[in-house]
């Protein structure tokens, strides 16, 4: 066990968690996610430093507490069992990491159990696709944004032509979530549009028109892009405006 190692699965499990924070409404269950995953990456940091029993204790109750958040979250339908599935079972394993680099007994408790069996093979999901945060920063204002590296390369990437045939006709896998994902942050930093119609350009960036998503995912079929922009509506994501017609146009709630 790497210090490494520790580092690098610290910043990808924050970064899960920091993104599906995004998709929370409610507004103080959401920033108390986004501010357990930096005081998670910052403990876990420090025990890849200095993996003395003070540092491995409070890593150790940062996951903890996150893994009930999660849970809870999960419960009150704030968090896709997918994603609480998946943030719990790398909680789960980093625990154990954990314990292994401060030479600790293992806990004995699988704390990814009760929802192991709502989503077969997803161990080492995280790890297949690494992430590096500094990768995902960008100006919110910047229409020269390009997909992050991890994203455009990876056998898991959910607009990948591979990957979206395996999504079944309601979207129901990690694929969709992930690709819900990506159409949140096209509309998020301004990727569309800019044609002077009043749709995602300097006025009105957190806009999107159906024609624009379908020339950024090519390799989506237009009937999945339908579903995902109303699984995206009905969860209160985002919102249609319009009639249907070719002014139509879905934005940020």
């Amino acid at each position: 066990m790497s210090a490494q190692f520790l580092k690098n699965k610290a910043r990808e499990i924050s970064y899960a968690l920091i993104r599906v924070s995004f998709y929370v409404k409610r507004g103080d269950l959401r920033l108390k996610l986004e501010k357990l995953a930096f005081e998670f990456l910052e403990d876990s940091l420090r025990v890849s430093v200095d993996n003395g029993a003070e540092n491995i204790n409070k890593a150790l109750v940062s996951i903890s507490v996150l893994d009930g958040l999660v849970r809870l979250a999960h419960s009150i339908y704030e968090i896709e069992p997918v994603n609480a599935t998946i943030l719990i079972k790398e909680l789960d394993n980093f625990n154990s990491a954990i314990r292994q680099y401060g030479n600790m007994p293992e806990s004995g408790n699988d704390s990814a159990s009760s929802l192991q069996n709502e989503l077969p093979n997803i161990s080492s999901i995280f790890s297949r696709y690494p992430i590096a945060v500094s990768n995902t920063i960008r100006n919110e204002n910047s229409h020269n944004y390009k997909e992050p590296e991890y994203y455009r390369n990876n056998e898991l990437n959910p607009l990948n032509s591979t990957n979206s045939e395996k999504v079944n006709s309601n979207g129901n896998s990690a694929n969709s979530a992930m690709r819900q994902s990506a159409i949140i942050d096209k509309i998020k930093y301004g990727i569309g549009s800019s044609n002077g119609d009043g749709v995602n350009n300097s006025t009105n960036p957190l806009a999107i028109k159906l024609k624009d998503l379908i020339t950024e995912f090519p390799d989506i079929s237009e009937r999945t892009l339908r579903y995902d922009l109303k699984r995206l509506c009905e969860q209160g994501i985002i919102e249609h405006v319009g009639n249907g017609g070719p002014a139509s146009y879905y934005r940020l709630k």
